[in-house]
């Protein structure tokens, strides 16, 4: 538990640090707003609004790749402004931008996979920010099982990291380490504070397990003692009982 706790909070240390952030995303996410952004322009991040069991991490990553630290906006206008805002006052920076409105993307079906997107968390009003996104993607198990035949505009990717796009690129996403990028170290975050609340909650029923064997230890050993007095006045009846019948005796036989 303590070392989980220590993993949990190093993590919270990295998730508040912008080292792992372009410049320019940096200078969106300052507290102290120095390009001057109008205010609910910014949502947070990519990783904020997003969500993925740790065993879809890989798969999700390779997706995403070049937006894994993107920062979400608002609206297109808003990713507009914040571009001119940048380019006026920054001289170095770079940051992606994805609008929570923005354009829509129609359905599509890969016969026989499942949408990646449907094995994600994230609010109602992000769905369409996660279709243009990841619409296009389907999961499968292993690279073994990405079909040779992938229609137009979609991607095939694998948890283990292997994606295959329709137009013939593919990819292999095998980071070094777990915490490769702002993504990642969120869902790192969540999985760790997931097992630390199993392991509390495991902690207290065996607490409340060992309390309630204590006290029926403690009812048994009262119970033993009130046993013990209660054959200690027994044999001590029996006792008197038997010299009674002692001197009963040795007065009939006189």
């Amino acid at each position: 538990s303590a070392a989980k706790r220590a993993q949990i909070d190093f993590l919270k240390e990295q998730e508040v640090s912008a080292e792992a952030l372009p410049a320019g995303a940096q200078r969106l996410l300052d507290p102290a707003n120095p390009l001057g952004v109008a205010a609910g322009s910014i949502a947070g991040t990519l990783a904020d609004i997003l969500g993925a069991p740790q065993e879809r991490r890989l798969a999700v990553e390779s997706a995403l790749r070049a937006w894994l630290d993107a920062v979400v906006v608002r609206s297109v206008d808003d990713a507009r402004r914040i571009t001119g805002l940048l380019l006026q006052q920054a001289r170095e920076g770079a940051v992606r931008m994805i609008a929570v409105k923005g354009g829509t993307v129609g359905r599509r079906e890969i016969p026989g996979l499942v949408p990646l997107m449907a094995r994600l968390t994230f609010a109602p009003e992000h769905e369409d920010l996660v279709r243009r996104l990841l619409g296009h993607v389907f999961l499968v198990e292993t690279q073994a099982d990405i079909p040779a035949e992938i229609p137009a505009g979609c991607a095939v990717v694998a948890k283990d990291g292997a994606i295959v796009h329709a137009n013939g690129c593919s990819e292999l996403w095998m980071p070094d380490g777990q915490i490769s990028s702002p993504l990642a170290r969120k869902m790192l975050l969540n999985e760790s504070q997931k097992k630390l609340e199993q392991l509390e909650q495991s902690t207290a029923v065996l607490l409340r397990q060992i309390g309630a064997d204590q006290s029926r230890s403690d009812e048994l050993t009262v119970q033993i003692l009130q046993s013990r007095r209660i054959l200690e006045a027994l044999r001590h009846q029996a006792s008197q009982a038997e010299g009674e019948w002692q001197s009963a005796n040795r007065e009939l036989e006189r």
